[in-house]
């Protein structure tokens, strides 16, 4: 009885594996055909305070041959830093891809050094850290 139970969930495991590499491929199709996010658009987004934490550096561009844009906010002891790499476009597409497949994954695992795992927050999917040494915190979503 076990065993059938584990070749079950095995078998959904690969069904919604395979599902899940179909919806990548249809989204990487479409958003091959997109333009990127300029760097004027960029630019105009940038927020000069977050949380009531003033923006302390901030960089359009970063990865090369990518739209992307990352700006780090903050006072004393604490920072927040915010992400955004478009995926549109052929080279943005094909950058995008392992974080789309990381979205797809679920994270549950902790060991002395913290904690990373997946949640739910405000119907979003988040990959949640935490590392003991230097009390680091990070969400992540895609």
């Amino acid at each position: 009885m076990e065993i059938e139970n584990i070749e079950k969930e095995s078998a959904r495991d690969k069904n919604k594996k395979g599902i899940n590499d179909i919806k990548l491929k249809s989204l990487n199709e479409k958003l091959k055909q997109v333009t990127p996010v300029s760097k004027e658009q960029f630019e105009s987004w940038v927020a000069e305070t977050l949380i009531d934490l003033p923006k302390a550096s901030s960089m359009i561009n970063f990865i090369p041959g990518l739209s992307s844009s990352g700006t780090t906010y903050s006072k004393q002891n604490k920072s927040v830093r915010v992400m955004v790499i478009d995926g549109a476009g052929e080279k943005g597409a094909s950058g995008v891809g392992p974080y789309r497949m990381s979205s797809t994954m679920d994270y549950d695992q902790e060991d002395e050094w913290g904690y990373t795992k997946s949640r739910i927050i405000n119907g979003i999917k988040v990959k949640e850290s935490y590392r003991k040494s230097g009390e680091a915190y990070t969400l992540s979503m895609f």
